[in-house]
């Protein structure tokens, strides 16, 4: 290997090596998957027996193909570490591949923060002026009832204040897809978010009018665009094309140039979105396209203590893109009774605190959302507040207290 300079042929080969390692990562996922599948649906038969070993020989070839390329990646990075130490005044070329590679592997804040800003026409005036009321429940600690949360909001909103609703699914892992569906009697046909998130301009405003799931007869009023696995791997190659500037449009603003279309803005009055519990691409877009944040967590120390975290990171978000971006409040979720214990009173007390980390305008919601049975027996499949009054009464009390906020 040459210890000179880089050529642009040697910087491609690194792209290409680095791909080559996401690539063989995946198929070994892919392999180990249907492996274990397989074998548990057709153990014992002849046939079988031969697929599976194509299948294991498959599987060994993609771990020697992921050996190699983590070799050749983590050579090629040795040399260019040399390259730094032997020549300051680097090729920007190469200060840019190591300024990715740094923020690639670091935490998710300063890969978000890798380019500069580029709205869309006219976003903070846009933002500022909208009637529509854009709200995703996150938090970066999964577990805490965020899509319990949407998915029995979404029946406040419809059926007791018969607002028109779109629900967006952003977590690849699909649970408010399915659980709405489900309680619709209905199934999860394919992943529509991709689409929504792609900055393409074929899907628009009225492309969602005409794709997005109806709920009735259950929530008449509400629709839902869906989110299976398959929008994880989505996500990562849209990032890494943006990444290392592939696309020239900000891919952080897609999410916001489509719900600000005229078409949604005329056609529904509250956007729920549910985002995973980490700061992908689909979470970023949600940040950047909302009006309110609304941030469950159960109130134990742990958890506290993430609140803080997650409220830091949205903060930094909120200044860098959407300063419109207003919290909705902090609901406590998973409590033992409806009357707080001693502890819970303890982290809640915590949880006020951090929300200086937010700024003004913080909040903590007066009503909680206790462990309940009921909504046990939900997850996944129904929505409790259409099935249980005393849900119903719960996110009734929140959803008035909601409704408070995003009129403030």
């Amino acid at each position: 290997m040459d210890r000179i300079g880089l050529s642009y042929s040697d910087i491609a080969t690194i792209v290409a090596i680095v791909g080559g390692v996401l690539g063989a990562g995946y198929t070994l996922f892919r392999w180990g998957k249907a492996l274990g599948n397989t074998e548990g649906i057709v153990e014992g038969e002849t046939a079988s027996r031969h697929t599976i070993e194509n299948m294991r020989a498959a599987r060994d070839e993609a771990h020697h193909n992921l050996r190699t390329a983590n070799d050749e990646v983590r050579a090629l990075w040795d040399h260019i570490e040399v390259l730094k130490s032997q020549k300051p005044e680097l090729d920007p070329r190469i200060r840019k591949l190591l300024d990715i590679r740094d923020k690639i592997a670091g935490d998710d804040v300063p890969l978000w923060r890798i380019h500069q800003p580029k709205p869309i026409p006219r976003y903070g005036e846009l933002m500022r002026n909208m009637a529509l009321r854009v709200i995703t429940v996150a938090n970066e600690k999964g577990g805490v009832g965020k899509t319990t949360t949407v998915a029995n909001l979404a029946g406040f909103f419809d059926k007791k204040m018969r607002k028109r609703v779109l629900v967006i699914d952003l977590d690849h892992q699909g649970s408010s897809s399915t659980m709405l569906l489900h309680a619709a009697d209905k199934k999860v046909e394919s992943s529509l978010v991709g689409h929504l998130i792609s900055g393409e301009p074929a899907f628009d405003g009225k492309w969602v009018l005409q794709v997005a799931r109806d709920l009735s007869p259950v929530l008449p009023r509400t629709r839902i665009m869906t989110a299976i696995d398959v929008f994880a791997d989505f996500e990562e190659r849209l990032m890494q094309r943006w990444v290392l500037g592939i696309i020239e449009d900000d891919v952080r603003y897609n999410l916001a140039k489509v719900l600000l279309a005229s078409e949604i803005q005329s056609n529904y009055d509250v956007v729920l979105i549910d985002v995973g519990p980490r700061l992908t691409l689909g979470a970023i877009n949600a940040l950047v396209a909302s009006t309110h944040l609304v941030v469950p967590t159960m109130l134990n120390q742990l958890a506290a203590e993430r609140v803080g975290y997650f409220l830091r990171n949205a903060s930094i978000f909120r200044d860098l893109f959407n300063p419109n971006l207003k919290l909705a409040g902090i609901l406590g979720t998973m409590t033992f009774q409806q009357k707080l214990s001693d502890n819970e009173r303890d982290t809640l007390a915590s949880v006020r605190e951090s929300l200086g980390i937010w700024g003004t305008g913080g909040h903590v919601f007066e009503q909680s959302i206790p462990r309940k049975q009921s909504l046990a027996n939900s997850a996944g499949n129904d929505i409790a507040y259409l099935r249980h009054n005393d849900i119903a009464q719960l996110f009734d009390r929140f959803g008035d207290e909601l409704m408070e906020r995003l009129a403030a």
